[in-house]
């Protein structure tokens, strides 16, 4: 029994401080952060998994008496799902050549996520059975030449496949 509790301790200690491809064998609401996809991460996603990375190696977790310092369990989408999002429903050529935003609204929430999104993070909300957060990011928001505060869309309380789905088209929007 303590040799099974040395070794998940062991390994979410490994995890710490590290983006992971979402696996759902190895997922760990305690410690996880990981990614569906490839490509780069969005500005927000970026800064959490800077300040994830920093808290393992100087041990700041538990640095302060009766403070917890650390970032929620998470699973980010890689850029190169936006593309495929985008390409594999045509959107991309729509996007820029249509004029009526609420058009392109409800093109983008009528489009489906690629399958392997839709299965990792159904996946991840059978493990996750609290509402969770969904936050859209850009790669190049709050640059040194520019800030997009505010911009972006955060979408609070999403509980069930159906509402995540929901939630993620919105914030690729």
């Amino acid at each position: 029994k303590d040799l099974i509790r040395y070794l998940r301790d062991f390994r979410r200690e490994q995890q710490l401080g590290q983006i992971a491809d979402f696996d759902a064998n190895s997922f760990d609401l305690s410690s996880s952060f990981a990614r569906v996809g490839g490509g780069s991460l969005g500005g927000k996603a970026r800064g959490l998994g800077f300040v994830n990375s920093l808290l393992s190696p100087y041990r700041l977790r538990h640095r302060f008496g009766g403070v917890q310092i650390g970032v929620p369990a998470c699973v980010v989408i890689g850029t190169d799902v936006f593309d495929e999002f985008l390409d594999s429903n045509q959107l991309r050529d729509f996007a820029i050549r249509v004029k009526d935003d609420d058009e392109l609204y409800k093109r983008f929430l009528e489009s489906p996520l690629p399958r392997y999104v839709r299965e990792q993070l159904e996946i991840f909300l059978k493990v996750a059975t609290f509402p969770v957060a969904v936050r859209s990011s850009a790669l190049d928001e709050d640059g040194a030449e520019r800030s997009f505060a505010g911009q972006y869309l955060t979408e609070l309380g999403i509980e069930g496949l159906e509402a995540l789905r929901r939630a993620v088209d919105r914030c690729l929007e």
